[in-house]
């Protein structure tokens, strides 16, 4: 939990956002990058 608010602090400061989407298993990857589509992910 301590990474997750990490993430959200350093990238803000420098006008970046991230979205994290979890994958726990092979089946969770093609519907992990349709919602990284979906929420506009560019990386």
């Amino acid at each position: 939990m301590r990474n997750r608010r990490k993430l959200g602090i350093a990238p803000a400061r420098r006008g970046l956002r991230v979205s994290p989407l979890e994958i726990r298993q092979a089946a969770d990857i093609e519907p992990a990058f349709k919602r990284g589509g979906a929420l506009g992910v560019q990386a």
